[in-house]
This record gives structure tokens, sequence and C-alpha cells, in this order.
């Protein structure tokens, strides 16, 4: 994905750019629109594609897509659904990653054509949902629209409705509209109001704020920010400020009105706020912004002091401002972006209103310029009032170059973001232009030199310069002269040049790749005494020993090799918080004194990597070390022994290799405060005992590409844990005991085997929600009482087998999703899974799944999907208590599949599709009880479909379509308690259907449509309790159609069109009770059509068009009781017509036709007891036809 215009600025960029699909707390007013566009993708065809959301900005369409991609509706119907986000500039890397990963394509080094074609494949085998967040222009589409077949259902947000237009003109385009006042109300209630506990109070809040969103306009961004802002104020005098100046604010200017609010918010800050939220302003629109990054722009700048406690005891700037920052969040002015395992706030965005009020106003201040290649013309006038400029490059544009920085004179902050492959450099004397700076950020700078200007050193007021992931290799030691400095982050990304590829490959031994490659750092660190974060090179080379002893300040030290530092003996680095230790030699001695208690006594985090071989002891660590990450340590002893000792750890982290042995046991009271731990990639490891009253603190564990085997969770063990993620390849034993995790909510396991999973009694009690991906279970026993907790679980790509769901388990399972799997003597036994609503099965094989009396009683939706399944046995009672409502079978297989009696009572809705059944036995008094109302039975084949008697005894309406039934027999009172009212059958073939007396008493419509049907047989009083009264057959061949004695004696309506009948036989009294008033035949082939003595005597209407009639045989008294008026026949060709003495005695008019008639034959009586007023015969050929006398006596024409 060349096309486009920009790329990603930097590597975090293309990390974080992106909008959520989580959703919000606080949303109302969407329902509406909600279901209108959930039904459209759900039940609409491959015709209709392309729904979207348009509006302006703060209408809520991120929020609306978010709740449809998060509907249960969408997630059983799709496959996959996948979210990116667009905005004004793609970063088109990104965007092809992240559709890989939700539709699981493997990135392998691909060419963009291949990608596509990969992508465009798995969309053609899956049903899919893509939703693009935030597209602009109708160019980026036309660079996407390759990716995505016809057969994936595509959900966009955009500002621009010409741009969903262009995507699909048919599409169902949403235009968001503000909220009304209830509902405006109704969200600004949530905000500030509801949680108020002092009655009087929020009395009078209510007054107030009533009248106060009102000025709002329904805007439910300004509804959300005013809301926000009053949940702050706790007093009436408060609430009465705000009111009062919010009406000349939105009065002012109606097109200004969200400006205005937002600007109440905002003069609403403190003053220590506002800087720093104005700041904000500096990153382009969509980026996710670190907080750690721009927490030390925020000290560069000065906005950020220290604040003293009682006792002596200060905050570190740090953690002012962090705080800061969960002030601005809370006052709904930042939206968090993604969180830390421990809650803390790693990334942070702004809403884009807010985000152009935020620049509109620090232009406004002259606070900061933001400007693009493409706009720096247009503020010619203000630059050399500039405080702070941000310079967002597009690909191509060498943007630094164009910059004269001598206008610049008073600039404090520069933020340079650069696509990732441009060549961007600095002129070596333009540093010098802008002395008074104090903030450089210049990641992913880049140029063919490869090393920094030496005038770098004129920026004596210097606080923070980052040239993360630039390509330079050589900082000037002129750097030194930035005393002021107190972050520096050096993280070069460095890549060897072809030539010094070339040298290392001819001279082997000489190591000069290392030399001519690695960032050289400059030893003039000790000079910067003012340090407080230090970055340095993943791997750097250095002239002499980097002097660190004058750093009293120093709080992070990054990728420091030990061997490469000097620090007197005597010195500590008592502010020292952070450090990661990088050395890939061994360096025992050197990385024991630099960790040491006594070298940094306030260290909080730890990161080792490369090999140590042994951890010092535990009381040489510091007391407050918290976060502890090791990588390719190679310990050859159990760690644990050492490290559950630490008293204030709290983050474990062992990744690649940094324990070696086999066995890890955590002991009793070990690990007391520690809260989450991640176990990746220690190969070696196969046994891991946690003993009872071990980490009472834990809450995260994830265990990742492990060679685990034998994993023991004792009774009471790590009680406090909620969330825990395992991925290892061969767990053969997994216990957890009785009263083990209690609190685990989050359970997630990938690519497992695993031999013997045992969950007990009482254990997991409180895990909410369980997700099993590409594993292969065997004997996972879930024992009576436990997992009584868990409301989702969702198993994908899983082999399965003896999975035994015990009496009283999983009582509280809401959703269940199972995806490609195969699935073996699936038991739920008798009261399991009781509360059990939905359950979507998916692309599995099923084999001997029994869902036992009382099991399942409460669930509601069950959809199967793609399946074969073997023997599924509904037991009597089963799925009874409450509501099966809805059950959708699709593209199964199903073999042997018996509801028993009393099973399935209240189900409402069943669609089968694309199946093949054999074997389907309804039994009696199965589905009965309450509504099986609706049954849809689509392109499949039945086999022996036997609905017995009192089965289906509520169903109204039945649609086969597509199928091909045999011996399909609905026994006498089947479907006949109340209504089976609709009847639709579709391009099927039926062989032996018999309908038994007394059975489809109720049907009022049947419609058989481009069917073929051998032997159906209407017993006599079938369908005749009340009324099928419309019956309506088209392009079908029936053979041996017979209408016995009493049968269908309420039908009003039949239209054949189209059919070819044979020996289709109307016997006396058939249809006779009340009224067939009107028969239509069209376009048929009718071979010896008998209407016997009594039958059809109250028809009214009858047309024949366009037909072939054989001996057609009227007998004496058929038709005769009451009015058949009316007779048109067109168009047809008619052979031994016979209407017998006494027949067709009150009609009143005759039409033919365009016909030939051979043989017709009226006898003596016929059509005379009234007045065959009408005869008219047209453009006819009559053949040997006899009218005998007496017959048709008072005809006037």
């Amino acid at each position: 994905m060349q096309a486009g215009g920009s790329s990603s600025s930097n590597e975090r960029e293309r990390e974080q750019r992106q909008t959520f699909s989580h959703l919000e707390d606080h949303v109302v007013g969407f329902d509406v629109d909600l279901k209108k566009l959930v039904d459209f993708l759900v039940e609409g065809g491959e015709d209709k594609r392309v729904t979207s959301i348009c509006g302006t900005g703060g209408l809520g369409k991120t929020t609306l897509a978010k709740m449809v991609y998060n509907h249960p509706e969408v997630n059983k119907y799709f496959h996959y659904c996948a979210w990116v986000c667009i905005s004004q500039r793609p970063v088109w890397e990104e965007i092809m990653n992240n559709l890989s990963q939700s539709l699981k394509v493997q990135i392998n080094g691909w060419s963009d054509a291949e990608l596509v074609r990969e992508l465009r494949q798995a969309q053609e085998k899956n049903k899919c949902l893509i939703v693009l967040d935030d597209i602009w222009k109708i160019e980026d589409w036309n660079i996407l629209h390759e990716v995505f077949p016809k057969k994936s259902k595509i959900l966009l947000t955009s500002r621009n409705r010409d741009v969903a237009l262009h995507v699909d003109p048919r599409g169902f385009h949403l235009e968001l509209r503000c909220l009304n006042p209830e509902s405006s109300w109704k969200l600004f209630e949530k905000l500030a109001i509801s949680w108020r506990s002092d009655s009087v109070t929020k009395t009078i809040m209510e007054k107030l704020g009533k009248e106060v969103i009102q000025y709002c306009g329904g805007l439910p961004l300004a509804i959300t920010i005013l809301g926000s802002l009053l949940a702050t104020k706790q007093t009436q005098d408060e609430w009465e400020e705000v009111h009062k100046h919010v009406k000349p604010y939105l009065y002012e200017e109606q097109n200004l009105l969200i400006n205005k609010v937002l600007a109440l918010s905002y003069n609403d800050l403190p003053s220590h706020l506002k800087p720093c939220f104005l700041y904000l302003g500096n990153f382009p629109k969509d980026l996710g912004i670190s907080t750690k990054i721009l927490i030390r722009m925020w000290m560069g700048e000065g906005f950020i002091s220290k604040i003293q406690h009682g006792g002596g005891r200060e905050d570190t700037m740090d953690d002012v401002g962090h705080r800061y920052l969960r002030e601005l969040v809370q006052r709904s002015m930042v939206l968090v972006g993604k969180k830390t395992s421990l809650g803390r706030i790693k990334t942070c965005q702004m809403h884009d209103l807010m985000r152009d009020f935020c620049i509109s106003k620090a232009e406004e201040e002259n606070f900061l310029h933001f400007t693009d290649t493409l706009s720096m013309k247009q503020h010619k006038e203000q630059i050399g009032k500039v405080r702070r400029l941000a310079i967002v490059s597009e690909s191509g544009d060498n943007s630094i170059k164009g910059i004269k920085f001598n206008k610049y004179p008073y600039l404090r902050s520069l933020l340079y973001f650069q696509p990732q492959h441009d060549e961007s450099y600095f002129k070596e004397s333009c540093f010098k232009k802008f002395k008074l700076v104090r903030v450089l950020h210049l990641e992913y700078f880049k140029n063919h030199q490869r090393k920094l200007p030496k005038d770098i050193g004129f920026l004596i007021h210097l606080r923070y310069l980052s040239l993360k992931d630039s390509n330079v290799t050589k900082v000037p030691s002129s750097v030194g002269n930035l005393r002021c400095l107190e972050t520096l982050d050096l993280r070069i990304n460095f890549s060897p040049s072809y030539c010094c590829i070339l040298l290392d490959y001819i001279y082997p031994h000489t190591n000069l790749l290392d030399s001519l490659s690695k960032p050289r750092v400059p030893n003039v660190f000790k000079y910067m005494k003012q340090l407080k974060h230090l970055y340095l090179p993943r791997d750097y080379s250095v002239c002499g020993m980097l002097e660190l002893g004058n750093l009293c300040y120093l709080q992070t030290l990054v990728n420091v090799q030990p061997k490469t530092i000097k620090i007197p003996t005597w010195f500590k680095l008592n502010c020292l918080r952070v450090l990661k230790v990088r050395t890939n030699k061994e360096a025992q001695d050197a990385i024991q004194m630099l960790i040491s208690r006594s070298r940094c006594p306030y260290m909080e985090k730890l990161n080792l990597y490369y090999p140590v071989k042994k951890l010092p002891k535990a009381h040489q660590f510091s007391p407050n070390l918290a976060k502890l990450t090791l990588s390719e340590t190679n310990l050859e002893e159990d760690p644990m022994a050492t490290l559950e000792k630490l008293p204030n750890l709290k983050i474990l982290r062992l990744f690649s290799s940094a324990f070696e042995g086999k066995n890890m046991v955590c002991s009793k009271s070990g690990f007391s405060q520690l809260q989450s731990i991640v176990l990746s990639s220690l190969l070696n490891l196969e046994e891991w005992r946690v003993e009872e009253g071990a980490m009472p603190s834990l809450s995260h564990l994830e265990i990742k590409d492990c060679n685990l085997k034998k994993w023991r969770v004792e009774k009471g063990a790590v009680p406090t844990i909620n969330h825990l993620e395992i991925t290892v390849y061969n767990l053969e034993e997994w216990k957890v005991e009785e009263g083990a995790m209690p609190s685990l909510s989050h359970l997630k396991i990938k690519n497992c085997i695993l031999k013997e999973w045992m969950v007990e009694k009482g254990a997991m009690t409180c895990l909410s929600n369980l997700e099993i991906k590409d594993c292969s279970l065997k004997e996972w026993r879930v024992e009576k009482g436990a997992m009584n907790s868990l409301s989702n679980l969702v198993i994908k790509g899983c082999i399965r087998e003896g999975w035994k769901v015990e009496e009283g388990a999983m009582t509280n399972l809401n959703n269940l999703v199972i995806t490609d799997c195969i699935l073996k003597e699936w038991r739920v036994e008798k009261e399991a899974m009781t509360n059990l609503n939905d359950l979507v099965i998916r692309n599995c094989t099923l084999e001997g799944w029994k869902v036992e009396e009382g099991a399942m009683t409460n669930l509601n939706n069950l959809v199967i999907d793609d399946c074969t399944l073997k023997g599924w046995r509904v037991e009597k009672g089963a799925m009874t208590m409450t509501n099966l409502s809805n059950l959708v079978i699709r593209n199964c297989t199903l073999k042997g599949w018996k509801v028993e009696e009393g099973a399935m009572t209240n189900l409402n809705n069943l669609v089968i599709h694309d199946c093949t059944l054999k074997g389907w036995r309804v039994e009696k008094g199965a589905m009965t009880m309450t509504n099986l109302s609706n049954l849809v039975i689509r392109n499949c084949t039945l086999e022996g479909w036997k609905v017995e008697e009192g089965a289906m005894t509520n169903l109204n309406n039945l649609v086969i379509h597509d199928c091909t039934l045999k011996e399909w027999t609905v026994e006498k009172g089947a479907m006949t308690m109340t209504n089976l009212s609709n009847l639709v059958i579709r391009n099927c073939t039926l062989e032996g259907w018999k309908v038994e007396e007394g059975a489809m008493t109720n049907l009022n419509n049947l419609e058989i449509h481009d069917c073929t049907l051998k032997e159906w047989t209407v017993e006599k009083g079938a369908m005749t309790m009340t009324n099928l009264s419309n019956l309506v057959i088209r392009n079908c061949t029936l053979e041996g159609w017979k209408v016995e004695e009493g049968a269908m004696n309420n039908l009003n309506n039949l239209v054949i069109h189209d059919c070819n009948l044979k020996e289709w036989r109307v016997e006396k009294g058939a249809m006779t009770m009340t009224n067939l008033s009107n028969l239509v035949i069209r376009n048929c082939t009718l071979e010896g059509w008998k209407v016997e003595e009594g039958a059809m005597n109250n028809l009214n209407n009858l047309e024949i068009h366009d037909c072939t009639l054989k001996e057609w045989r009227v007998e004496k008294g058929a038709m005769t009781m009451t009015d058949l008026s009316n007779l048109v026949i067109r168009n047809c060709t008619l052979e031994g017509w016979k209407v017998e003495e006494g027949a067709m005695t009150n009609l009143n008019n005759l039409v033919i036709n365009d016909c030939t008639l051979k043989e017709w034959r009226v006898e003596k009586g016929a059509m005379t007891m009234i007045d065959l007023s009408n005869l008219v015969i047209r453009n006819c050929t009559m053949i040997d036809c006899k009218v005998e006398g007496g017959a048709m006596p008072s005809s006037d024409h």
C-alpha cells in the first residue's frame, strides 16, 4: 500500500494511532439508530453491503460504530470483525496489520498484491464486518477498496457524506442528528446528578441542569463536557456560577456553541492545568500520545513543580504530571487510550472537536503554532511571535529544509513528526537560530550524514531532547554544553550500512561492523548535573568510561552497560527510580554492584537483559523495587526463592530464557505485594507449583510460549487474581483446587494441549469471562458448583474430548461461543448452564452432544453454523423452563437429531439453512407449551422428518425454501392447538408429504412455489377446523394430489400458477364447508382433474389462464350449492371437459377467450338453475362440442 500520501510518523505512531473499539460507560439516544444499523448488516443480503454513519464531529459517530461492533447479534452473525481507524493521514502499514490480525492472516513478508490476495481470500471464506472509522477522503477508499470482496460488509464513519455515497450510493447511510431533549437530559443526568445522595441539592441541580443543557444544542460531546464539569461542582453557588456564564457565551454566536461550551471547561481549569492542556495541541490528530513523553515535555517547559508533603516527603515531577493528566481526563477534556497492567494511563488522545478548540485557543493566546508543509505560508505574519512549533511532514517533503529558523527567535518547543522513511536534516548552523528552545522532539529524524550538527551545543536552555528511532550514529561532544538538560533520549535506531556489512564479511575477525555501525556516545554526561532521564542506545560505543558520578538527580537510566560506566564507590544514585541494564557479556560483579541496595536505595523498576547466571540476595535489592523484568539472564537457580522475598514487588516479567531450570515453586506467603506476573518463552520450564497462600495480591498472570507440563494451583492460592492468560505448548496437567483463584474474572487459554484440566468444586468462583483458542483439551471436567459466575465463554479452534459440565456447574453462564472446533462427547448434565442465554456454534464437528433434562433451561438464542452434528439429543425438559426463543442452524449436517417430548417448549423462532437433516424427530409434546411461531428451512435436505401428534402446536409461520423433503409426516393433531397460519414452500422437492386427519387445522395461508410434489395427501379433516383461506401454488409439478372428503373446507382463495398437475382429485365434500370463493389457475397443465359431487360448492370465481386441461370432469352437484358466478378461461387447450347434469347451476358469467376446446360436453340441466346471463366465446377453436337439450336455457348471449 504505497499510494495515498502519507506514511507513519514513527514506530510508536504505528502502534498507537488508532481509535479503540471498547464502549464508553455513558451512552444514550442511539437505540433506534443502532437497531437500524444492526438489522441492515445482519439481515440484509449481499446487495446490502455498505452502511455509513455521517455527521459533524462530536455527534457520536465512533461511539455508535462501537455499539454496532460490540452488539451481540453482530458478534453472532459475523465470523470476524475488524476495526481500523483511517484518519486524515492514514498509516497504511498499521491499517493492513490491523486487518491481518483481525482476519487471522499471517504476514510473511508478502508484497502488497500478495497481502491483498490473502486478505480477500480470508473474507471470501467467512462472514466479515469491516469498520472503517474516521475516513476523510475518497482517495483513501480508492486505495482500500480492492482489499474487500463483495461478500464483506462495510461500516464506515465520516464527516464527509460524499465519501460514503462514493463507496456505495445504494447503501444505508445514516446521518446523525443531535440528541432530542429527553435523551440530552438522560445523558446529562447520568453524568452530573443521578449519583448524588442529597435530595434537596439534586432538586435544585435538576432545575439548573435542565436550563443549562438547552444551550448544548443536543450535541453529545458538549453535554458530556458540561456534565463532567458540573460533576465537579458540589454546591448550588458553583452551579449557579456556571449557569450564569453559559447564557452569554452561547447566545453570542449560534455557530460557535460548542466552542463556547468547551471554553467553559477550559476557563474552569486551574491555572497550572491550562498550559498543560494547550500543549496537547502540539500532537497530530489521532496520535496516541505517550503519557511518559508528554509529562517529560511538560517538565521541560516548566509546567510542573514538585509538591511538598508533611514529613519532608515530596512527589516527583512524574507523579505530579500523572496527577495533572488524570484531572484532565476526569474533566472529559482528554481521552484515555491504553492503560498499563496496573491501570495507569499509558497513552491519551483528544476528541477531534476538543483538539480543534485546543489549537484555536492556543493560537489565539500565541501559545503554539501547529502546521504542516501545506499551511506554513498562511501564517507568515505570526512567525516572529511563535513560541511553540509543531511540524507534521508529508511523505517526500523535506520540511525542515524549508523552514527559516532565524524567523523564530522566541521558539521554546519544536516538535517534528516525520514519516519513517523520509530523509530530512538540519543545516549545520540552524540550531544557533533558536537559542531559547527548551523542548526539541526529533523522533524518526533521519539524514544521510547520520550525525547531529555540532551547534546543538548552543541550545543551553534545552531541557528535553529526543532522538529516539532516528538514524543518528554520532552525537557530538558539544551536547555537554546542555547543562540544563533533564531528559535525553538516545535510543537510536541504527542499522549498519552496506559498506560496513561488506567489510565485516571480508574481515570477519576485526569487529569492524561493531565499531563502524554502533552509535558513538560522547563521554560528557558528567557535565549535565540536572539530567533526570537518560536513555542510551540499545548498543553503543564510548571513548573511555561514562562518568555518571555527578548525576545526583538521575531518575531513569536505560540501556546502560555496566562495564562502560564509572561511578565512585561512595556515590549513591539516591534519585534513581528506573534502571534497565543491557550487556552481551557476563558482567556479574558490575551488575550486582550497580543494582545493589547500597548504590540505588530507592530504585522502583529494574530490567536485566543478557546473562547474569545468579541473582543477588533478596536483601541486596532496593526495598522499593516494584517492577522487575528479566530477559535472557539464563538463571540456573529458581529465581522465585529470592524474588518472593522482595517486600514491594508488584510486577514480575520473565522473558526469553530468563530461567533455564525445569521446576519453579512459589511458596506459602511469598510475593505478598505482587499484582502482575508474566512468564514468556521459558522453554525448559516443565512444572510450576503455587502453594496455598502464595501471591495473595496477584491480579494479572500471563504464561506465554512455555513448555510447562504440570501446573498445580493449591487451595487458597492466588486469591486476588482477576486476569489470567495462558499460551503453553504442552500443558498435560492443570489442576485448580477447591478455593483456588477465587477472584479470577478473565481467563484466556491459547495454543495449548491440555490432557487433564480439572476445576474442582468451589474453584474459580468469580470467573466471568473465559476464552479458549487453538487448544487441544482432553478430559476437561467442571465439577458441581465450579465456575458458577462464568457469564461469557468463547472456544475457538479447539479439539475437545470428554468435556463434562456437571450438575449445577456454570449456572450463570450467559454467552457461549464455540468456533472451529471438534467436540466429542460433550455432556451437559441436569441443571447445568441453567442461565445460558446465547449459544453460538460455528464451523464445528460435534459427536454425542447430550443436553440432559433440566439443562440449559434459560437458553434464549441458539445459532449453529457450518457444523456437522451426530447424535444431538435434547432430552425431555431440556431447554424448557424459560425461553429458547431463537434457534438458527446454518450449513450443517445433522444426523439423528431427536427433540424429546416436553423439550424446547418455548422455542419461538427456528431457522434451518443449507443443511442436511436425516432422521429429525419431533416427539409428541415437543415444542408445544408455548410458541414456536416461526420456522424457516432453506436449502436443506430432510429425510424422514416426523412431527408427531401434539407437536409444534403453536407454530404460526413455516417457510421451506430450496429443499428436498422425503417422507415428511405431520401426524394427526400436530401443529393444531393454535395457529400455523402461514406455510410457504419454495423450490423444493417433496415426496410422500402426508397431512393426517386433524393436522394443521388452523392453517391460514399456504404458498407452494417452484416445487415438485409427489403423493401429497390431505386427509379427511386435515386443515379444517379454522381457515386455510389462501392457497397459492406456483411453478410446481404435482403428481397424485388428493384432497379427501371434508378437507380444506374453509379454503377461500386458491391460486395455481405455472404448474403441472397430474391426477388432482377433489373428493366429495372437500373444501365445501365455507367459501372457496376464488380459484385461479394459470399457465398449468392439468390431467385428470376431477371435482366430485358436492365439492367446491361455494366457489364464486374461477379463472383458468394459459393452461392445458385434459379430462377435466365436474360431476353432478359439484360447485352447485352457492354461486360459481364467474368462470373465465383464457388461452387454454381443453380436451374432454365434461359438465354433468346439475353442475354449475348458478353460473352467471362465462368467458372463453383464445382457446381450443375438444370434446366439451354440457349435459342436460347443467348451468340451468339461475341465469347464465353472459356467455362470451372469443377467438376459439371448438371441435366436437355438445350442449344438450335443456342446458343453459336462460342464456342471453
